[in-house]
């Protein structure tokens, strides 16, 4: 069998059949590593499946407009105009109420 002398272009470097392509370039030294160090994080496993934290209710927050509210309470004032229910909503504050621990605003649909 013919030993064919490695090439520096790895294009032209030929393989046999069933075989991989000669090594065309140097190799760093076995202390080198690849990629980037990642910090370890502290809790392993263990301490992920064995301390359990339950999770804290969500912190309040300013609730959104009950347009619903504000509209019925608008007419059984007695408002009909847009002026005066403009007036109205801004002497009129009807926030949404929020559960506890809720995040998020029930969905009311109509039946």
């Amino acid at each position: 069998m013919k030993v064919i002398a490695p090439q520096s272009n790895t294009i032209l470097t030929k393989s046999e059949v069933g075989r991989s392509k000669m090594q065309t370039y140097d190799l760093p030294e076995s202390q080198h590593f690849y990629g980037k160090a990642l910090p370890r994080d502290p809790t392993g496993a263990k301490e992920a499946s064995t301390e359990w934290k339950y999770p804290q209710l969500s912190r309040s927050r300013i609730p959104h407009k009950d347009f619903m509210a504000a509209n019925k309470s608008a007419i059984q004032s007695g408002v009909h105009t847009l002026k005066s229910l403009s007036q109205f909503k801004q002497s009129h504050v009807f926030p949404q109420k929020v559960k506890a621990g809720s995040n998020q605003l029930g969905i009311n649909i109509p039946s």
